[in-house]
């Protein structure tokens, strides 16, 4: 039973109040929770050599097709390891809120004529329609996100 590797496992693990154990390190290789002599192999390898650990013990009673989804990265083509992790979000409401301000500011000064963008006070020195246009956003861009140029 692998109940902090297996989603299948994890369900029985919450039954019986299994405890919870990872013996997975984030770059595949396994920690100490896996004991001395698996910790630090890459995760394919270790499996190949629990079995040899079984078959020297008399443990082993072989091995059988099992008929099971093993979930796979559609990028790369790696198996994916089911990992318990701390689960965490981030509020985007702040953020958004400023991004709908700063669009809005850009659509109202994309109406202004350049005289009109020099007497707001937005661009004092203008050497093209680039650099104000870039110049213009920063600046706007830094009124709202509260920082000063």
């Amino acid at each position: 039973m692998t109940p902090a590797h297996d989603p299948n496992d994890y369900e029985v693990g919450m039954r019986h109040k299994l405890e919870f154990i990872n013996i997975l390190n984030d770059d595949g290789t396994l920690n100490s929770n896996a004991g001395p002599e698996f910790e630090g192999m890459k995760r394919f390898h270790a499996r190949k050599k629990v079995i040899e650990e079984m078959k020297k013990k008399g443990l082993y009673e072989g091995d059988a097709d099992n008929p099971m989804q093993i979930p796979v990265c559609a990028k790369s083509g790696d198996v994916i390891e089911s990992v318990m992790k701390p689960q965490w979000w981030v509020s985007c409401k702040t953020l958004a809120d400023k991004a709908i301000e700063v669009s809005s500011i850009l659509i109202s000064l994309d109406s202004l004529t350049l005289p009109e963008l020099i007497l707001e006070g937005l661009e004092s020195t203008i050497y093209s329609e680039l650099v104000l246009e870039n110049s213009r956003f920063d600046r706007q861009l830094q009124k709202v996100i509260g920082i000063d140029g």
